[in-house]
């Protein structure tokens, strides 16, 4: 190796700074600094993306998503690369005449599904609601 390159250890990097009038403090506070910014900033990020590339790859074909854009819709076709997401009202024809549409995404811009907005709430457990009965007649 050029003299230039050789590897330093550690201490004689700090025997020179202390030589020289440097603070022998200065290298260990650069270290523990780049270390909090590492374990405080870094790694959690890292370990948040890994999570989202994780869900963009779970999406399945009837899934509702919600995009990195905030747009929400039903999956209706799927890539290995890319999404093909209806928005708009989905479950047939809208009260007022809107119709859907089919945007295709990259399965990066899927930010996690969502749950069915159309979908009623479940009543299971409901004192009111018996096994296999509707629910009641609301009256008013």
């Amino acid at each position: 190796m050029p003299p230039e390159l050789t590897p330093v250890p550690i201490a004689t990097l700090l025997a020179a700074a202390a030589k020289s009038g440097g603070s022998s403090f200065f290298l260990p506070i650069m270290i523990a600094l780049f270390g909090l910014v590492y374990f405080f900033y870094i790694r959690p990020r890292q370990a948040k993306m890994r999570a989202e590339r994780e869900n963009a790859k779970q999406v399945e074909t009837g899934d509702w998503v919600r995009t990195i854009g905030g747009l929400e819709g039903q999956v209706v076709a799927e890539t290995p690369s890319h999404v093909v997401i209806r928005t708009g009202h989905v479950h047939g024809e809208s009260p007022d005449g809107a119709s859907s549409s089919n945007l295709t995404f990259s399965r990066q811009a899927v930010a996690g599904k969502v749950d069915d907005p159309y979908a009623l709430p479940s009543r299971a457990g409901d004192p009111e609601v018996a096994d296999g009965e509707d629910a009641p007649e609301v009256e008013g």
